[in-house]
């Protein structure tokens, strides 16, 4: 099936609603837009990757959870994992058992903001706030609030390793 769009910008303008265009919560009138507007049952592959009754795997139809999937693999990928682009990822596993001060908090930042303009530069960084475990001396809890000015969308990721 050949898709109608010549670019991923026109099916953003032309072939997708806006998130607040669909009723909240309500993924099956969502995975049925989807299939109506571009023929597809959806955008991308649901990670982690499992069986669907529609077709092999489950898909994501909505753009504000393929952007925090996306989001998700950049903060959450060490960087060097990635094939053929070492200097993708955030690389927050190395900093799991690093002693908590505002040096490391503030190098985190830079880290994530430095991806973000480099592999994500349509998202805007609106706040990092990290998280404590007293009683969990090796937990490290990250919570990003972000935006995407162009879909008017809001949101937030949160992260924690060493639970």
């Amino acid at each position: 099936m050949a898709n109608k769009f010549r670019s991923y910008k026109q099916f953003l303008e032309e072939g997708t609603l806006i998130n607040s265009d669909l009723p909240e919560n309500n993924r099956s009138y969502q995975k049925e837009t989807a299939k109506k507007i571009n023929g597809l049952f959806g955008i991308t592959p649901l990670l982690p990757l499992s069986f669907s009754k529609e077709g092999p795997y489950n898909l994501i139809v909505d753009l504000k959870d393929v952007v925090k999937q996306n989001f998700k693999n950049l903060v959450l990928t060490e960087p060097g994992e990635r094939i053929m682009d070492t200097n993708f990822g955030v690389g927050l596993m190395a900093y799991l058992f690093e002693t908590k001060t505002a040096t490391t908090e503030q190098e985190i930042v830079q880290r994530i903001t430095s991806q973000v303009n480099r592999y994500m530069s349509f998202l805007n960084i609106d706040d990092i706030v990290f998280e404590d475990d007293e009683m969990e001396p090796n937990y490290l809890g990250v919570s990003i609030y972000y935006s995407i000015p162009s879909l008017a969308i809001k949101d937030a990721l949160s992260v924690s390793i060493g639970e």
